[in-house]
């Protein structure tokens, strides 16, 4: 069992009866009490035992295969962390709409080293001056070991604690995971497998754009070394041992990191922690993934991995590194060129984006003309038209002045008292029917009018709750755009995804709003009323069981029941004004 590739629970509820139960040594993901209810479950579980296989090529280098073919649904891995650390959601190394992919600033955030919660008023550590929530963190085990080195190094962090920057969590986060690679006679061994460093850019690999990964890959090792120096600095060591160490830890982290912002921790907004997962680890990327991770349960870092759609037999399992549900091909790009690769996924390598054609525009030298043709993009920087022949960077300028409005109606909106009102509502409306041809460039399912849209909806980048609409209008409005935006979802997402479950609830509710609207109204065709609310009740059930059907998490299926409960409650009512 040491040998697997995965580090989950030794323990969990049995599969039959519930009582506590050890781990199947095989696939490390099922429980049984005992010999007996093992093999009263073995006709449902030996198809997707050991359904998993670790291989190696030259092109990714270690990945996870299937060897079995694997239902939507089924729970692939369940993994433990081998290491938590503090990590702020909005630091990356790349700015994300420039072609030259200059470096961000390090952001700031207020937190505790130990839980990773943020925090309004912190207080020092009182061994080595860290931020904690309070003295009596119950996760002060984690921040142990790195305060007693603090303290032999005689380090004591003299930093802003209410404002702790992104360079000293990346030093804190590579301090951390190179002492528990050298103390956890467990986990130490794991973190020592995972991959640290950024392949160089080589053009016999098929890397187009040479001369960026070049860049991202500078930036990646500028990022390591700086910090390595740092540690050795606080440590009081100028061993070459633990100068590799550090480079390895922080590279690790950079490369393998999940956190609040991969969906893993259901207190998104409150939570600022990353974490390494020995199996997750090995899971290539892909802009349309077949797997899908979520919280084992409850507010822990424990997770799982679940197929998102059904998977064949030699398929590589696959899951999507980036946590912007819908990035446009350079936001990507990007983010991909930060872990050294380039994307071959279908969606990447689709010119047309699976039909959708998400980041083409209309023409703009045609467009002069009264011609509406779509450009056809050049790799993740370039385009040309196929009818005038004109060419050049992606974006053109016309889109670029159109992402520019975007992102200052997205600060407009963080600063509005009621982002979710009818204000900003309208806001959002003139810039997509702005936007959109023939008056615009851009058409119906453009990245940037879909995030316009899902930006509408409350469903973008500001986090706020929905509007709650007035009036039938209003909710048949609202119904639309999800219904617009869940369409593009289904084209480039799978079945079983985080957000294309978020934008199922957000549709449901709507038609629970119109539902409940109904009840005022007083038509002289009693039939026709009965007909309506029937038609509304049957799609409120299906939406009911589609996202009965893609909630895997423990609070994912509790938010189910209480939605069951909702629609019941509002179903008799409506059938009392009929």
């Amino acid at each position: 069992m040491e040998d697997h590739f995965t580090y989950g629970p030794c323990r969990g509820p049995c599969a039959v009866c519930g009582q506590p139960g050890a781990v199947c040594a095989r696939c490390r993901v099922a429980f049984y009490c005992g010999k007996d209810h093992q093999r009263m479950h073995w006709k449902l579980h030996k198809p997707v035992c050991g359904c998993l296989e670790v291989r190696t090529d030259e092109r990714v280098g270690r990945h996870i295969v299937a060897i079995k073919d694997i239902p939507a649904r089924t729970i692939l891995m369940r993994e433990l962390p081998l290491v938590v650390f503090p990590f702020n959601p909005t630091q990356a190394l790349l700015q994300p709409d420039t072609e030259d992919l200059e470096p961000i600033e390090g952001g700031k955030v207020c937190l505790c080293v130990a839980c990773c919660m943020k925090v309004d008023n912190p207080i020092p550590c009182v061994h080595c001056g860290w931020p904690l929530c309070k003295r009596s963190c119950p996760h002060l085990d984690r921040h142990s070991t790195e305060c007693a080195a603090f303290q032999m190094g005689k380090y004591k962090y003299h930093g802003d604690i209410t404002s702790v920057d992104t360079t000293d969590l990346d030093l804190l986060a590579a301090i951390r995971i190179w002492l528990a690679s050298h103390k956890e006679k467990e986990r130490g061994p794991r973190l020592l497998k995972l991959q640290h460093e950024i392949p160089a850019p080589s053009a016999k690999k098929g890397t187009v754009d040479a001369a960026m990964l070049k860049k991202a890959s500078e930036l990646f090792w500028k990022k390591v070394l700086s910090t390595a120096v740092r540690a050795l600095l606080v440590m009081g060591s100028n061993e070459r041992e633990a100068n590799e160490g550090i480079k390895r830890a922080l590279g690790s982290s950079l490369i393998n990191s999940f956190g609040s912002n991969h969906g893993l921790n259901n207190r998104k907004g409150e939570y600022s922690g990353a974490a390494l997962y020995a199996g997750l680890s090995l899971l290539e990327h892909s802009c349309v993934p077949n797997a899908r991770t979520a919280q084992a349960d409850g507010d822990s870092d424990a997770v799982i991995l679940v197929a998102s759609r059904d998977i064949a037999a030699g398929e590589h399992v696959t899951i999507s590194y980036h946590d912007n549900p819908l990035a446009n091909l350079h936001e990507r790009w990007v983010d991909n060129a930060t872990r050294g690769f380039v994307c071959r996924c279908e969606l990447c390598e689709d010119p047309t984006e699976k039909g959708t054609y998400f980041n083409a525009w209309c023409c703009t030298t045609c467009k002069r003309n009264d011609r509406k043709n779509l450009v056809t993009l050049v790799g993740a920087f370039g385009w040309r038209c196929k009818v005038c022949k004109a060419s050049g960077p992606n974006p053109d300028p016309a889109v670029q002045e159109l992402q520019k409005s975007f992102r200052h109606l997205q600060v407009l909106m963080a600063l509005d008292e009621n982002p979710a009102g009818e204000g900003v509502q309208r806001l959002w409306q003139g810039y997509i029917d702005a936007a959109l041809w023939p008056k615009g460039p851009l058409h119906p399912t453009h990245h940037l009018v879909v995030k316009a849209a899902a930006e509408l909806l409350t469903l973008g980048d500001n986090v706020c709750p929905p509007r709650q609409p007035a009036t039938l209008r209003e909710a048949a409005y609202l119904v639309e755009h999800c219904r617009k935006l869940l369409d593009v979802i289904d084209v480039l997402r799978p079945p079983i995804n985080t957000y294309r479950r978020e934008v199922v609830m957000y549709l449901f509710n709507f038609n629970l709003e119109k539902l409940l609207l109904h009840r005022g109204q007083r038509q002289s065709n009693t039939r026709t009323l009965k007909s309506t609310i029937d038609k509304l009740k049957k799609e409120l059930s299906d939406l009911l069981a589609d996202i009965r059907h893609i909630s895997i998490s423990q609070r994912e299926l509790e938010t189910c029941e209480r939605l069951q409960t909702q629609f019941g409650l509002v179903s008799g009512m409506a059938s009392l004004f009929m």
